[in-house]
């Protein structure tokens, strides 16, 4: 099944946005703690997420995905504050997505798209990494 841009669109911007909201939310504890991934903070998972949106943002799309770009985004980023990548995050985002810095949607994804929550995309992998609990049932695999 082909989503439309009409209902991609809002429901990437929807996921943006909560990740920016767990971003702001992060504590200086939690932004060091180790993530399940294995060998990164929830800093540098934060760092890929936002990497990834910023580079398609500006078409710097050669090698995405792979490791050496992966890294190359975490470490663009380090040292950076959770604030400072909400930041980034929100500008590429409304780049990326044609609206100000994450305003709502104008047009929302519907109920059955489950804000894309089901689509198998990097985002909500990473963001359960983020999580310092204990993966519950149906969490996807780190």
């Amino acid at each position: 099944m082909t989503l439309s841009r009409t209902v991609v669109v809002p429901g990437m911007t929807a996921q943006y946005l909560d990740f920016v909201e767990l971003l702001r939310g992060l504590t200086g504890e939690q932004w060091e703690t180790p993530s399940r991934c294995q060998g990164w903070r929830v800093a540098d998972v934060a760092a890929h997420v936002v990497g990834q949106l910023t580079d398609v943002t500006n078409l710097r799309l050669e090698g995405l995905g792979t490791p050496e770009v992966t890294q190359r985004q975490v470490e663009e980023r380090r040292g950076r504050s959770a604030a400072d990548l909400a930041d980034e995050l929100e500008g590429s985002a409304a780049s990326r997505c044609g609206s100000t810095p994450f305003s709502t949607p104008t047009t929302s994804a519907p109920p059955s798209v489950g804000r894309l929550s089901s689509v198998p995309v990097c985002r909500p992998r990473c963001r359960t990494s983020l999580r310092s609990s204990p993966p519950r049932a149906g969490d996807p695999p780190p």
